[in-house]
């Protein structure tokens, strides 16, 4: 009886196990077919980004993943003369952003590039912002260290870079230098 209560339990344990690794291999395998999940910035981060960047005309930025183009649009309203690049790897959100980008009147002040900001050179951005998933942070921080210049700002949100210490926090919003 004891050892039929004992198998029980090691089968219960084994099937949530299975669960886990079952759910987490889904999420994969979504994230292969579909691209990462997009998360809309609130404009409280937004504003907590703008104050951490300190922006001054004539810097670049490059807001990477940029889904629909809200930090960019609200980063470049807030200062004239900065210009700005979205870097996005979903079609449909660098449509959306697009979109967006042109009922604001900005087009000329922000470019949205249907890439992976895997292969792009980051090296000539004075800002770069981040919304990633905490899976990409640790090969990010390695990109961005070796890429970026020395006067770059690097803010992410949410998601914190493994071996990075921030030099600022608003919330949860970090700002990185190197």
């Amino acid at each position: 009886m004891l050892s039929q209560i004992l198998f029980l339990f090691f089968l219960i344990g084994a099937i949530i196990f299975l669960i886990f690794k079952l759910k987490r291999a889904l999420i994969r395998f979504y994230v292969i077919i579909q691209g990462p999940f997009f998360a809309p910035t609130s404009y409280k981060r937004i504003k907590q980004i703008t104050q951490l960047a300190q922006l001054k005309p004539g810097m670049k930025i490059a807001d990477l993943g940029s889904g629909d183009g809200r930090i960019l649009i609200g980063l470049v309203k807030s200062c004239p003369k900065i210009t700005a690049i979205g870097i996005e790897l979903d079609p449909k959100y660098v449509k959306l952003a697009k979109e967006n980008v042109e009922a604001t009147g900005l087009n000329k002040r922000i470019r949205i590039k249907h890439a992976s900001f895997w292969s792009m050179d980051l090296s000539n951005y004075d800002i770069i912002t981040i919304y990633g998933i905490q899976r990409i942070m640790g090969k990010l921080e390695k990109k961005l260290k070796n890429e970026v210049k020395k006067s770059c700002k690097v803010v992410s949100v949410f998601f914190q870079f493994p071996t990075w210490e921030p030099k600022k926090q608003l919330g949860d919003i970090r700002l990185y230098r190197k």
